[in-house]
């Protein structure tokens, strides 16, 4: 099956090491090394590759000797993604009797988001960070799950899309 890994992150010019590992046996399924470039921007790297184990409880494995910051990741067989968006998450939506109103980006992390940013090519779009105990709907705030950031994948374009595509209305 063919893989798409794409690892946003920064550092302090360091090699980070990107590994699959096998349920169980941690046998190395894939394993790259990137190196980060800088400690003030985000990088995105984009890797594809083939394996021909078919699991569905591997480990991800992202680690480096030097300090860097994750910024989002997403790995999904190359087959099941729609604008980088999983395609039975997105059947699914469809296949929703409700076709009504679509929100985004909504919840706790709407007064956050910002529709420029949102405009940009996705390698260029930062992680959304926001302040400690702002969302009262989780104890501890956002903070408590998501060490105060949030994945800036979807863009406005991507949003328009998905809303025609499933037949939904934006909102």
């Amino acid at each position: 099956q063919n893989y798409s890994l794409r690892v946003i992150l920064k550092g302090d010019a360091a090699p980070v090491t990107i590994s699959l590992l096998a349920p169980d046996t941690n046998n190395t399924l894939f394993k790259q090394t990137i190196t980060t470039t800088t400690s003030t921007s985000y990088d995105t790297t984009a890797l594809n590759f083939t394996h021909a184990t078919a699991t569905t409880n591997a480990t991800l494995r992202i680690a480096s000797t030097s300090t860097f910051s994750l910024g989002s990741i997403s790995l999904t067989p190359q087959s099941n993604t729609w604008r980088g968006m999983r395609t039975d998450v997105v059947e699914a939506l469809h296949s929703l009797s409700n076709h009504g109103l679509l929100r985004w980006p909504g919840g706790c992390f709407a007064p956050f988001y910002r529709w420029k940013i949102g405009l940009l090519p996705a390698d260029e779009r930062p992680p959304i960070e926001t302040p400690p105990d702002n969302c009262a709907a989780q104890p501890g705030g956002i903070e408590a799950y998501t060490g105060g950031m949030m994945e800036n994948g979807v863009a406005v374009d991507d949003f328009m899309a998905l809303c025609e595509r499933i037949g939904m209305e934006p909102a």
